[in-house]
This record gives C-alpha cells, sequence and structure tokens, in this order.
C-alpha cells in the first residue's frame, strides 16, 4: 500500500479518499481495453456495458486487457489492496477499445470517436481516455466532433497526454474542453516519457505516473508507469468531488481542479491538487446546501437501488443556471443566472470588504458573439495601422459601441494571475476602465483598484472565469 499512499499525498487525494468512496450517482466512462473482471479486488464493481464488444477479457494475458485491467485498479479497485481504488463506490461505463491479440493496443480515431459519442449518450458525468495519439489527419475531424459533443453536454473529458517524450498536442490534448494529463514522479517532477506542450500546460494538469501499482490482469498486481497511468488520477479526483457536491456544474467541477494552476509559463502543467479543488468547493456552496443535497442524493440512492435502467438518464445538473452552463463551452449568461448574479451582489455589498489592489487591468471576450460584434465593429472603424490595444480603446470610446465596453469583461491580474473581475458601481466610471487600455503598455505601468469584494463571478459571467467580482469606486 506504500506505493499507492505516496501517489495519493503527492496530490493530496488522500483526505479525499477518506471523505467518500464514490456515489453510484456519478457514472465514468472508461474507454480502454477490456477488463479482467474475475480478479478478487473488482468484485464490488459496478459496471454497465454499452457496446457489442463484451468489458470482460477473453485473453487475460493479452497487452489489451492488462491495459484496461490496471487502468480499472487505480478507479475501482478494493481498498485494502495495494492499488489506489480512488472510487470504487461510483459506477462505470465500460467501452472497449482495444482489441485483445495485438502486440501493442492501437484503435483508429474514427472509433475513438463512436466510443466517446457513446459514452456521452449513456449519461457519464467524466470520460477516462488513457490513450495517446498520435498526429494523424484521418478522422480527425470526427473525432473533433466528438470532443465538441462531449463539451456541449458537459461531460468532462480526461486524457492522458502520451509517452512519446515529445512536445506538442494531438487533436485530443489541444482541444479547450479535453483535462490532459502528463505523467510525473513521486517527487512532482515530469518523467521524461511524458509528452509535453503549450495547450496541454494551458488546459492540463500532472499526476503520477512513473512505477505505480495497481491489478495485473491475471490475478495479483503488478506496477506500470506513463501517461495512462496518471489519468485515472485525476479522472477520480473529478469522481470523488462530484459525489460530494452532486449539486456542482460541469464547469464548476472542472474549474476547481484547474484553479490551483492558471499561471502557465511553460510546457509543464501544475500538479493535480485534490484538497485544493475540495476546499475551493466548499466556499462556493454554503453548509445548508450542501446538507440538504446530500440528504437528497443518500435517498434518491435507496429509492433507485433496485432501478438500474434508470441510471442513464440521471443527470448531475439541478438547476436551469446550470443546464445553461453545460449547453456550451462558451454558454451566455442567462436572465436566472443574471437574477441569481444580482442577488448575490446585494447581499455581498451589505457586507461590504473594501480592497485595494495593484496589478494590470486587461480586457476579455465573455463569448464568441461578443468577440464577433467587436470585430464587426472594428470592421466599420478607422483602425487601419492601429495597434490591439489601440483598435480597442478608438472602438469602446465611440458612443455607439459603449455597449460593448459595458459587455467585456475587465479583469485585474495580479503578478501574471486574473484575479478579479472589474464592474463600476456607478455606470459613469466606465471610463475609468477605458483609461486603462493604454495604446503602448509597458512593463512597468501598474493600475491600482478601490472597491468592494463581492461574490464569485458565475461561471457564464466571463467564460469560465471565476474569481472575485470587485465592484470599484476608484481606478
Amino acid at each position: 500500500m506504500l506505493i499507492s499512499k505516496g501517489s495519493l499525498d503527492l496530490i493530496n487525494l488522500t483526505k479525499l479518499t477518506d471523505l467518500t468512496i464514490g456515489s453510484s450517482e456519478i457514472k465514468i466512462g472508461l474507454i480502454d481495453g477490456p477488463i479482467a473482471l474475475d480478479h478478487k479486488d473488482l468484485s464490488g464493481i459496478k459496471l454497465q456495458e454499452i457496446s457489442k464488444k463484451s468489458a470482460a477479457c477473453s485473453l487475460t494475458r493479452s497487452s489489451a486487457c492488462a491495459h484496461g485491467t490496471f487502468v480499472t485498479g487505480i478507479l475501482a479497485g478494493n481498498r485494502n489492496s495495494p492499488a489506489p481504488a480512488i472510487c470504487p463506490g461510483c459506477s462505470f461505463v465500460v467501452r472497449p477499445i482495444f482489441t485483445e491479440g495485438q502486440e501493442m493496443p492501437s484503435a483508429s480515431s474514427e472509433e475513438l470517436a463512436k466510443a466517446i459519442v457513446e459514452c456521452v449518450d449513456a449519461g457519464v458525468q467524466v470520460i477516462n481516455l488513457s490513450i495517446g495519439l498520435t498526429k494523424q489527419s484521418k478522422g480527425n475531424n470526427e473525432l473533433q466532433a466528438s470532443l465538441d459533443y462531449s463539451a456541449k453536454k458537459g461531460v468532462i473529458v480526461v486524457a492522458a497526454t502520451g509517452n512519446q517524450g515529445s512536445i506538442g498536442s494531438s487533436v485530443v490534448t489541444s482541444h479547450p474542453w479535453i483535462v490532459s494529463v502528463a505523467a510525473c514522479d513521486l517527487n512532482g517532477k515530469p518523467i521524461d516519457q511524458s509528452n509535453l506542450g503549450c495547450s496541454i500546460s494551458k488546459w492540463g494538469l500532472m499526476a503520477p505516473g512513473n512505477n505505480i501499482q495497481s491489478l495485473k490482469s491475471d490475478g495479483g498486481y503488478t506496477i506500470m508507469s506513463g501517461t495512462s497511468v496518471a489519468a485515472p488520477f485525476v479522472t477520480g479526483s473529478i469522481g470523488l468531488l462530484w459525489s460530494l457536491f452532486p449539486e456542482a456544474s460541469p464547469n464548476m467541477i472542472r474549474f476547481a481542479h484547474l484553479q490551483g494552476g492558471r499561471q502557465r509559463r511553460s510546457l509543464i502543467p501544475p500538479r493535480l491538487d485534490a484538497w485544493y479543488a475540495y476546499l475551493f468547493l466548499l466556499n462556493n456552496f454554503s453548509s445548508s446546501k450542501l446538507i440538504t443535497e446530500r440528504g437528497k442524493t443518500m435517498e434518491q440512492n435507496e429509492q433507485k437501488e433496485e432501478r438500474t435502467t434508470e441510471v442513464a438518464h440521471l443527470s448531475v445538473a439541478t438547476s436551469i443556471p446550470e443546464q445553461n452552463a453545460r449547453a456550451s463551452v462558451v454558454p451566455q449568461i442567462c436572465g436566472t443566472c443574471q437574477k441569481s448574479l444580482e442577488s448575490a451582489i446585494a447581499s455581498e455589498v451589505s457586507e461590504a470588504t473594501y480592497i485595494y489592489a495593484m496589478g494590470k487591468i486587461e480586457t476579455r471576450f465573455p463569448s464568441i458573439s461578443i468577440e464577433k460584434e467587436f470585430a464587426q465593429a472594428a470592421g466599420r472603424g478607422e483602425t487601419k495601422g492601429l495597434t490591439d490595444r489601440q483598435t480597442m480603446h478608438s472602438i469602446f470610446s465611440k458612443r455607439e459601441n459603449r455597449y460593448l465596453a459595458r459587455k467585456i469583461c475587465w479583469v485585474m491580474t495580479i503578478e501574471g494571475l486574473e484575479t478579479y473581475i472589474l464592474k463600476p458601481r456607478d455606470p459613469g466610471d466606465l471610463d475609468l476602465l477605458l483609461e486603462a487600455i493604454r495604446s503602448e503598455p509597458s512593463r512597468n505601468d501598474l493600475d491600482v483598484v478601490i472597491g468592494i469584494k463581492g461574490p464569485i463571478a458565475p461561471p457564464q459571467l466571463c467564460n469560465g472565469l471565476q474569481v472575485p467580482i470587485v465592484f470599484f469606486d476608484q481606478v
């Protein structure tokens, strides 16, 4: 158990596993090889098959069976075994993609795309892809479409970065919705064979992937290394947190995991911090709501114990705003969300917490539609020869375009980290933000904001960015 405990401690997952074994309401899609279901440490697995390919191995000693069994053991093994056994209480939808008999398990992009869509349609909340893709063009369009589909449905996809020891991304790891996972050793350093890259660093995490112990397909236990091993650590953390916070939206769960390392200035992604993600969610939901929701979940579990056919229709979204958040990678803020935000603002302002912050004010487009509106406005204006910042200042300064300046996200970064979303308490103070757009910015520029710290922004407000809102009096 020592190897597994060390890997769990490295990513602060041990305390989370002490809180829960996972809820059967949380369904995890396993797109991998078949599984040795007769292994004694998988006797309690809650499993659903969704394809003609059997979830059980026919060739126990095949590479496909060994790979599928090992990855499954990290997530669903017996808690008293040497395997990590992160979330054995969750339900698993098994969609084998590797064919037994191959010396090296492989599958086409088309087959992977089909498997992703089938898992999404089966009602999973998260998909584990311990699969490394090479850069290929055939089937990439189908694969891209399947990833877009998972994003639209709010299904989080966790994918291994691959083990070629190269710099760069595949069609999977470059997708902005995917949580890419690189592998590290027990000192937190990337292992040599782990693929790295800019998009992996921007939207990914690092997890233990060196000398990890899990289940052996022909019985007993074995040790493996690689990004395939690292991915289920992140998947398991997501499964546990969603079990504890069933009312959280997919954007909230994903953001909680990525929040700890938003400053991406290298090719190496930050290491997963599961306890940080737990505390982030805990601080964004009231205790009374958590107790109520957990009580409902326990009651539903008891009522639906014999109704397994209905599991595919369950949804973690419990409100209209959250369903809207699942509808798109770049969702629009809905009327209900806006009212909730205004209510939260009124509550926060009544208990004012004044702040004095120094950093840099930058702009972000809250959605693709606003970005397109800005581009159209720029096309109508005299912007030839202007820099991007000069163009932005010119467009926003015109009266007919002021509505765009109000819709844009004004973000304060402190030491490179997006820290606050800025809102003027007096609408007339919008000019103060416009003055912060310098036509020729320098490294020594510094903005000072004085105002009231408000609630955490909902993900629909600024393209998924969830940081405190500051209602400023002065810039």
